[in-house]
């Protein structure tokens, strides 16, 4: 399995690209000499439990509650900084501070964006290492 970020990752996540390299690099800093061996499973967790945040979010939003979505989302803001997806790590420190405030204006659009946003951080993780052992 490929562990270091290839060309795909370009620049910076500002360049228009869905992963910033730079965040990839100190994650892989942070593991340390086990990163090549710890890095696939925390991908790994990262696509089984996405699906599962993004139902509770849907479920905060199908019964109104406003405060129900705030550890989905704070998970996934921080999921999604780890890996350098800024623009998701970003959409949902948005609709975090939205459920502070306890009201739901907006945040059905803001969920549909944190899904797409998520998905393309998957496909762009999973082309960049490689499918996650399972």
């Amino acid at each position: 399995m490929q562990t270091e970020p290839s060309s795909q990752a370009g620049a910076s996540a500002k360049d228009g690209q869905i992963l910033d390299p730079a965040a990839l690099m100190r994650l892989k800093k942070t593991l340390g000499k086990r990163a090549d061996e710890l890095l696939p499973g925390l991908i790994d967790t990262f696509t089984k439990d996405g699906p599962q945040l993004l139902a509770q979010l849907h479920q905060a939003l199908e019964r109104a509650h406003a405060v129900d979505p705030r550890r989905a989302a704070h998970t996934l803001e921080s999921n999604g900084a780890n890996f350098g997806a800024m623009e998701l790590a970003g959409v949902v420190a948005q609709l975090e501070a939205l459920a502070k405030t306890e009201k739901l204006e907006g945040a059905t659009e803001l969920v549909t964006r944190v899904e797409e946003q998520y998905r393309r951080a998957e496909s762009a993780l999973l082309a960049l290492y490689g499918r996650a052992q399972r």
